[in-house]
């Protein structure tokens, strides 16, 4: 009986996988290649079987018990051991009930959890959105002028090809989408460094572009330019969590701050964007910083991130050929 339940549920799943598959909307990555896992389905198998086979036995270890003192023992110990075995049979459904309904309410509260982080705003639009991350081989780009000319190039190209609507590179991408994360601890011009005055920062590098793509709002100031290098005044943009942070309900437009443990270059905020989800949907709101990659030092590594016309994935044979152009 158990083999036929879990050939139909075998089935019914096979058939439901088609049936999401083929009701899918067309930009879904990777959808294509959704299919049962024959690994983990014989893993679930053999958690059926050895739970059915531990449940069985000792219903049928009481049954050979109470054969035997029925056997030989007499009629009130048989009404005894009777007793004993139903008591064993309603305590075991009653344990089988309770998992239920703890299975149950899990589920229940894990969909409802899913159903609110879909609804959660980002910050951002990361619709048509590709990103894909790079990595430059230290051997042949070996300096800052090189890895900057190679980045910065790239970010032009992608900008300026067919079907594109926008393109930045950066260090991280948000929602935990990979890249380099890293902290530090900034406070603002004028105040001394001390744990009271500082605020703990997410820094990032990016290029021009790079808030386009991902269309977070800019909510005061400017975005980077291309002459935000280092022949420039140091500059960053900051986040609204940032701002309240650091400055309170002043405008921080002009203002400076620094890096106040290891970079050490006071830099003037020129923009201020909308706060974004950083690691995950359901994280919390972070202050982050954005300096120009131009004016930082020459990470080798990268995300870069396009905004496609029309679907993501059109984009990408896009990127494959702009590096491919370049190196």
């Amino acid at each position: 009986a158990n083999s036929l339940v879990w050939f139909r549920l075998t089935l019914m799943a096979i058939w439901m996988v088609r049936a999401i598959v083929a009701i899918a909307p067309p930009n879904v990555p990777r959808i294509d290649t959704a299919s049962l896992d024959l690994a983990t389905l014989g893993f679930a198998l053999a958690v059926s079987l050895g739970v059915s086979l531990l449940f069985g036995l000792a219903p049928a270890a009481h049954a050979v018990r109470d054969r035997d003192h029925a056997v030989m023992g007499e009629g009130g110990q048989r009404t005894s051991v009777g007793r004993a075995g139903a008591r064993t049979r309603r305590s075991l459904v009653t344990v089988e009930l309770a998992l239920s309904v703890v299975l149950l309410v899990g589920a229940g509260l894990a969909i409802q959890s899913i159903s609110r982080l879909r609804r959660v705003d980002t910050g951002f639009d990361r619709r048509n959105v590709l990103t894909a991350s790079i990595s430059l081989p230290g051997i042949r780009y070996d300096s800052k002028p090189t890895v900057l000319a190679f980045m910065y190039q790239l970010r032009d190209r992608l900008a300026a090809a067919p079907g594109i609507e926008a393109a930045g590179i950066s260090s991280a991408s948000p929602l935990g989408g990979g890249g380099f994360y890293l902290g530090r601890s900034m406070v603002a011009d004028g105040r001394e460094p001390s744990p009271a005055n500082e605020v703990p920062v997410s820094w990032n590098v990016a290029t021009p572009g790079y808030f386009a793509a991902l269309k977070v709002p800019l909510l005061d100031g400017r975005d980077f330019r291309e002459t935000d290098d280092s022949a420039g005044p140091p500059v960053m943009i900051v986040d609204e969590t940032f701002a309240k942070r650091m400055f309170g309900g002043e405008n921080p437009i002009g203002k400076r701050a620094m890096s106040s443990r290891d970079e050490r270059v006071e830099r003037e905020i020129v923009g201020v964007v909308r706060d974004v989800k950083y690691y995950g949907a359901a994280d919390s709101s972070r202050a982050l910083v954005w300096v120009p990659y131009a004016q930082n030092n020459a990470w080798h590594q990268g995300i870069v991130t396009v905004r496609a016309r029309t679907n993501a994935l059109d984009a990408l044979p896009i990127v494959r050929r702009e590096l491919l152009a370049l190196d």
